[in-house]
């Protein structure tokens, strides 16, 4: 009978790991199951598309283990125990039936619990593969033979979990997108991902949330030709400007006539003195609120690199382009022609940063690890709407530990901001004098 109490054991701990490996299993982001064409694999395979089913095939071999224990390994274990204690305790008899009962459902449980229970519901987790490589065919076979019983018990568990309020299919999403942002983190720390591969892949799952405002060059920073100028005035600002596509406009870019693409000014028959607007091709707008997942899928589709950025009230707020898109993907793009533009932040130390006015909040929150509570996207915009006016050199703000300083203005806009980590009584002086 000892041996049958130790197998009653032993089979529970079987279940009870195949069930948590089989769980553990399913929420892997890649696993050795997924290519294998071995019958193993594809029973594997077969368990996670039907997971409820063999799950209830895994409880109802624990509860036919559990009761079984229960019948008959309790009562042998208390004949045991009592003629065992009745040799060494005198008058162990005198504390009744009920005693040696509690005593032998104690030892039992505790057994239990640790080989039964806990130990393979650990193992299980850590070592799910190997599990689920052991147990997939005796658990296929088992699902099989009590086919029946286990669709009843799966049936009224799912109504259970409606009853509770919950998604019977729950258990079907793979890997939300916080989950896969952990993953790539993981990833990195461990070796197995390079920083830049996880900026890309990161940054990839980002675009849905830019919108072209986000992205575009700001409508002060574009450069147009006049609809007036001629075919010699565009080669010239084309080459000062180092740009390919200029969008024509009629006086502002407001009133875009079309766009001049500079591999047209390459053909020798040109009148020079011809007007610009003789070459130009079609411009196409998209507004503001567009977001950049949908930007790149047109620019794709339509063969095109740029497009008029259109804000709420009908105007031109700026033009976004293929490249602006793409440098929110791998980072700064430039040829041969570009001018090499200052970094937007710069670090001078470990806790000094210089920024540009247009410098991205998205780019500092991840650089300094804070969250900017506004609905602007640049950190000129973010002074403008702490300051509720135009910024001013000396102007400063504080956030976290950060200080954040107007080193200098061009215009109406802040040409460069010291980034400062200070100490929290400096952090207080500065908000007080502000």
């Amino acid at each position: 009978m000892i041996w049958a109490i130790v197998i009653l054991i032993l089979l529970n701990g079987y279940f009870v790991a195949a069930e948590f490996a089989l769980v553990r299993l399913q929420s892997a982001p890649t696993h050795r199951f997924q290519d294998d064409p071995s019958l193993r694999g594809r029973i594997v395979r077969r368990m996670l598309a039907h997971l409820d089913m063999y799950l209830s095939t895994a409880q109802l071999g624990i509860t036919f283990t559990s009761i079984a224990l229960g019948s008959f390994g309790e009562p042998y274990l208390s004949a045991l125990l009592e003629r065992g204690l009745a040799q060494w305790v005198p008058g162990v008899e005198r504390l009744g039936p009920a005693f040696i009962v509690a005593l032998s459902l104690s030892f039992i449980t505790t057994i239990q619990i640790i080989v039964g229970e806990q130990g393979p519901k650990s193992f299980g987790i850590r070592a799910y593969e190997r599990v689920v490589s052991a147990t997939a065919i005796p658990m296929h076979l088992m699902y099989v033979v009590f086919w029946v019983p286990i669709q009843l018990i799966n049936f009224g568990s799912l109504i259970v979990v409606r009853m509770l309020g919950g998604d019977p299919s729950a258990h079907r999403t793979i890997l939300t997108e916080d989950e896969l942002r952990l993953l790539l983190r993981q990833g990195h720390s461990h070796g197995s991902i390079s920083e830049r591969e996880r900026k890309i892949m990161t940054n990839a799952m980002r675009l849905e949330e830019l919108e072209a405002r986000e992205v575009m060059v700001p409508r002060p920073d574009v450069v147009t030709i006049d609809v007036s100028a001629t075919i010699q005035d565009a080669r010239r600002i084309v080459r000062e400007s180092g740009h390919s596509r200029v969008p024509i406009v009629d006086p502002d870019l407001d009133h875009c006539v079309g766009l001049l693409y500079a591999k047209d000014l390459l053909r020798d028959e040109l009148d020079e003195q011809a007007s610009v607007a003789t070459l130009a091709r079609e411009a196409i707008y998209v507004p503001e609120t567009m977001n950049a997942e949908k930007l790149l899928y047109l620019f794709q589709t339509r063969g095109l690199h740029i497009a008029i950025v259109i804000d709420e009230f009908g105007g031109a707020s700026g033009i976004v382009t293929l490249e602006d898109i793409l440098e929110e993907l791998v980072g700064e793009i430039n040829d041969e022609y570009d001018r090499v533009e200052p970094q937007p932040v710069r670090r001078l130390a470990p806790d000094r940063w210089r920024a540009v006015g247009m410098a991205k909040l998205s780019e500092l929150e991840e650089l300094l690890d804070v969250e900017f509570d506004t609905e602007e996207d640049t950190l000129n915009g973010w002074f403008i709407d702490e300051k509720n006016d135009f910024p001013r050199r000396g102007d400063a703000l504080m956030l976290g530990p950060w200080r954040f300083t107007v080193e200098a203005v061009d215009g109406h806009r802040i040409a460069s901001v010291l980034i400062e980590r200070v100490e929290e009584s400096e952090g207080d002086e500065a908000e007080s004098a502000d």
